[in-house]
């Protein structure tokens, strides 16, 4: 049997192009370049082995960035109002601030401050990527300077090439928050806590 290939990678990069290194499909829509830092310790005969035995941190972040044919605001509104036959519309995001860090054990990438603002909409997030499975599960709470604005917690998972995006309605407390967001004042809250605590 052969020995296992180990080997520790040091990142440090300045606007690093990462649509150049991705899949022609996701190049289609993505276009971001990201300062990075971080270690990674790794081992295996095969990539599935090598990143089932990921670990170490890594950093990014990023001044700038494009999702093209993409209008993030209204993508995120179609989702929250459940809205399927609704159009998004043929625009692109800018992505003005991308950050976030990140601990990676055993293949399993985790995160608890991501952070990304386009526009008027801004995103925050937490969850994990496991490299192994091929797999993602993050929760996002869109945050936007509209007061008109309801936009409800999204989760985004499932397997590699098979991702989706649904409003986050799984629980009674959150029900409450989106009734009472769409009532608004004083007795939006109170509608909020009444459906939270049934």
């Amino acid at each position: 049997l052969l020995n296992p290939l180990r080997g520790q990678l040091d990142l440090n990069t300045t606007e690093f192009p990462v649509h150049l290194f991705a899949t022609p499909k996701v190049q289609e829509w993505l276009q971001l370049r990201l300062n990075t830092q971080g270690q990674l310790n790794f081992t295996g005969n095969s990539q599935a082995d090598i990143m089932r035995s990921l670990t170490g941190t890594l950093q990014i972040d990023s001044k700038g960035g494009l999702l093209k044919g993409i209008d993030l605001f209204n993508l995120v509104n179609a989702v929250t109002t459940m809205a399927t036959g609704g159009r998004v519309l043929e625009s692109s995001s800018q992505i003005d601030m991308l950050r976030a860090s990140f601990q990676i054990e055993n293949g399993v990438v985790s995160n608890d401050d991501l952070e990304m603002l386009s526009g008027k909409l801004g995103l925050r997030g937490n969850g994990t990527i496991d490299l192994g499975a091929r797999a993602v599960n993050f929760a996002l709470k869109p945050v936007s300077e509209s007061r008109l604005a309801t936009l409800l917690p999204l989760r985004v998972q499932g397997q590699f090439g098979a991702v989706k995006v649904v409003p986050e309605l799984a629980t009674r407390e959150s029900l409450g928050a989106a009734a009472g967001a769409l009532i608004g004042g004083p007795a939006g809250a109170a509608a909020g806590a009444i459906i939270g605590c049934l």
